[in-house]
């Protein structure tokens, strides 16, 4: 075998050496160059998963904001329409209020006028009734007067 490398020009002396050094620089360039780079690809992929996750909650949390975000401005505009009935409703029963009040204050304005004008019309009739006597007092006085003095 010796001579099959000697006849190819192959020293194996040379060939040991240079493999011993390649074996060198294969593990020196292992651990300085290729597990560090190694490494730092690794934690590359996995800030940019890190990331694409963060991402992909952020988004979720957008959808889930924007949907309670939804939510809220229905339910706010239930109440809104809520409320707004109830005062249309309150506002119609103080209406209905004030108009029984107003019929009621009208119903006692005009009793208390019929009152007045039959108290009136007492207090007339009473002194026209006076008077009518004093005038037939006064004409029989002077029928009586007349017939006496004839």
């Amino acid at each position: 075998m010796t001579e099959a490398l000697h006849v190819f020009g192959i020293n194996g002396k040379l060939l040991l050496t240079q493999a011993v050094n390649f074996g060198i620089v294969l593990v020196v360039l292992t651990f300085v160059l290729y597990k560090p780079l190694i490494r730092t690809l690794e934690e590359r992929r996995m800030r940019i998963k890190k990331g694409v996750e963060d991402a992909r909650a952020a988004e979720a949390a957008r959808l889930n904001a924007e949907e309670e975000g939804r939510r809220v401005m229905a339910d706010v505009a239930r109440k809104a329409e809520g409320a707004l009935a109830d005062a249309h409703a309150k506002a119609g029963k103080e209406e209905e209020r004030i108009v029984r009040e107003a019929h009621a204050e009208e119903e006692r304005i005009m009793r208390d006028a019929k009152e007045r004008a039959a108290e009136e019309k007492r207090k007339i009739l009473s002194e026209g009734k006076e008077e009518i006597a004093r005038m037939i007092v006064l004409g029989a006085e002077r029928i009586v007067k007349e017939h006496e003095a004839r």
